[in-house]
């Protein structure tokens, strides 16, 4: 038996803004808090336990389309994410990708989208600044370090610039870092992080080779951003950044949200159909992994919507 139920960590941890909906149910906005699943022991007693196949926030879920879009089938995928936040994402990517084995059919008029044999192991780098957000991450969100999961409380900028210097490589890197500055145009992430330099030390880390086909297309590893931005000269530049420094870049619109997520890859320069075959099958992907991981019942990702709405600047 499971139930689900909603936490509200306001008094625990009051820094948070993550805000809970679960299937059948819907919360206002004012209610902070993850997902507890109540589980009966063979004992019959009940045990509480954090839903870790829960995303507070929406974006996340088109970040971990972005992993999927990178990640090796059935080899090792090493995953930087820079803001540890509540660790929602980070223990959400620890349990999705988990050698699983999987197959999809190809969706009408795709016919170059056939099976996925298997999930590779991910590897999880995350790196925030700030530890008491690692403190209740642990605490109240069943975030675990293992193999697959490592933390480190370093400012992500350095981090960034040393794994460079390293010659270190990820798959994927994510930028989820917020603005702590609140009269910045910029809410997510802070200018320093779309500098060029540092956006080229990305590019470094994500590699030129092209790794894994997904259709017609093969990427090498991809960065993916989530971008707050309320002023439309200031998301143009970001934009146009991005472009002149990257391969190719594709957007997507969070319909009820602020948020926008960057795609990016030394590959290409892909048009509008290459991006929608290749983020096609990295959304089915997430959608059935959740469902053979038993993180969700249902899709994940509405992929038809998702894959329509994406945007390839020109």
């Amino acid at each position: 038996m499971v139930i689900a139920k909603v936490v509200d960590l306001t008094t625990q941890a009051p820094w948070m803004s993550l805000f809970s909906v679960t299937y059948g149910a819907e919360f206002p906005p004012s209610t902070l808090g993850a997902v507890e699943r109540v589980l009966k022991s063979r004992k019959g007693k009940p045990r509480k336990v954090v839903d870790v196949g829960f995303l507070a926030c929406e974006h996340h879920t088109y970040m971990t389309v972005g992993v999927a879009m990178a990640a090796p089938e059935g080899a090792e995928c090493s995953v930087a994410v820079i803001g540890l936040g509540g660790g929602g994402l980070c223990v959400f990517l620890q349990h999705c990708f988990h050698k699983v084995p999987l197959s999809t059919g190809c969706s009408a008029g795709h016919a170059l989208v056939h099976s996925l044999p298997t999930s590779g192991e991910i590897r999880v780098t995350a790196v925030d600044i700030d530890p008491t957000i690692l403190e209740v991450a642990t605490e109240y969100f069943n975030l675990v370090q293992d193999e697959r999961l490592e933390v480190y409380i370093r400012d992500g900028l350095h981090f960034i610039k040393q794994a460079a210097e390293k010659g270190s490589t990820f798959e994927a890197v994510l930028f989820d870092v917020d603005n702590k500055s609140p009269s910045s145009a910029l809410s997510c992430p802070p200018a320093q992080f779309l500098e060029e330099d540092l956006l080229r030390q990305v590019k470094t880390l994500i590699g030129d080779q092209g790794t894994v086909r997904l259709g017609a297309v093969v990427w090498s590893g991809v960065f993916v951003l989530n971008l707050v931005c309320r002023m439309d000269q200031v998301r143009s530049n970001v934009i146009s950044t991005l472009s002149s420094i990257f391969g190719s870049v594709c957007s997507y619109k969070l319909e009820q949200e602020v948020n926008e997520i960057v795609f990016c890859t030394n590959q290409g320069p892909w048009d509008q159909q290459q991006w929608r075959l290749g983020l096609e099958e990295a959304a089915t992907k997430v959608n059935s992994l959740v469902k053979k991981k038993k993180l969700q019942s249902l899709d994940l990702v509405t992929t038809e919507t998702f894959v329509g709405s994406l945007n390839v600047p020109v």
